[in-house]
Parts: structure tokens; sequence; C-alpha cells
């Protein structure tokens, strides 16, 4: 069978086989592109998290001043009021 017909065929079928086989691959590079942006997408809500909870809290990094908690005596402290133990 060695037709123009049937080597039609065979290269018909040889292209449908690549065809499947690179579709399987883009399947699979699909499939980790989605876990990537699903990380990244997870990553960018924590940061945005991070700039709104630095913004409420009036610090430019985030962090509490050294004297946040301790009330007023803290606040004294870090003033330099309490000079008892110099």
């Amino acid at each position: 069978m060695d037709t123009p017909i049937a080597a039609r065929l065979n290269q018909l079928r040889k292209e449908f086989q690549d065809g499947q086989a690179r579709l399987s691959q883009l399947e699979l590079e699909q499939d980790y592109l989605r876990e990537r942006l699903l990380m990244i997408k997870g990553a960018i809500a924590v940061l945005e998290d991070l700039i709104t909870a630095q913004a409420s809290d009036g610090t430019p990094d985030g962090s509490q001043p050294a004297h946040a908690g301790a009330g007023a005596a803290g606040a004294a402290l870090s003033n330099g009021a309490d000079r008892s133990r110099e």
C-alpha cells in the first residue's frame, strides 16, 4: 500500500500523533503556570495586607514603636524621663 493516498494517510497519522503529544505538553505547562500564578496571587495578597497594616500603624516599616503597649511609662522611659538607672 505505497500509493500516494496511503503515504498521505501515514503522514496525517504522524501529524496527528505529534499534535496530540504537543497538546499534552501544553496542558502540563498550563497546569504549572496556573499553580505558579496562584502562588504569585497569594504572595501579592499577603504583601498588600502588609502594606495596609503598615499604613494603619503609621510606621514606615510596619514595626511597632519601642514604647508601644507600654503606656505612659513606656513613653516616658523612651523619652529619657526615667534617669534613676544612671
